[in-house]
């Protein structure tokens, strides 16, 4: 009979050990999901701050605008083009990207970006270069949110 008693205290202390575990490790990887998300909204609100700047110098240009179109280029379409970009990272910033993967979100950001490296290179002057400066400035910018969020 003791040894029964000893049996079934023992197993409900290990199983007591096997859910205290258990639960440590899905907290410990709900934590590093919600990590990856916020680095993905902090950066979708980064690009989105990009191209909000590339609109106005096309809706309002001055002589200091760094993004110029190209002459016979209809502002009215590019700026229409950049709205939509816009409109989709809106999504990458919301509760609703916690149900994509990490390859979904990463997939969707690079259709952006390069949605984006094609409008620069088809309707503005200094394409290359600007296309070159952005295309840095999102790596950098990226990397540095990795590192932030590593931690």
């Amino acid at each position: 009979m003791n040894y029964i008693l000893i049996a079934i205290i023992v197993g409900v202390v290990v199983a007591y050990l096997l859910y205290q575990n258990i639960n440590h490790i899905t907290n410990h990887l709900d934590s590093l999901e919600d990590k990856s998300f916020e680095l993905y909204s902090e950066y979708s609100l980064f690009i989105n701050g990009i191209i909000k700047k590339i609109k106005e110098d096309i809706e309002s240009p001055t002589e200091n605008s760094k993004y110029r179109l190209n002459m016979g280029v209809n502002p009215i379409i590019i700026s229409d083009s950049l709205s939509a970009l816009i409109r989709k990272l809106v999504f990458f910033e919301t509760i609703l990207a916690k149900q994509k993967s990490k390859e979904e979100i990463e997939g969707e950001l690079f259709k952006v970006l390069s949605s984006l490296e094609k409008i620069i290179l088809e309707s503005f002057q200094n394409q290359k270069s600007l296309a070159e400066d952005l295309n840095g400035l999102f790596q950098y910018e990226f990397e540095v949110l990795q590192k932030k969020y590593k931690n």
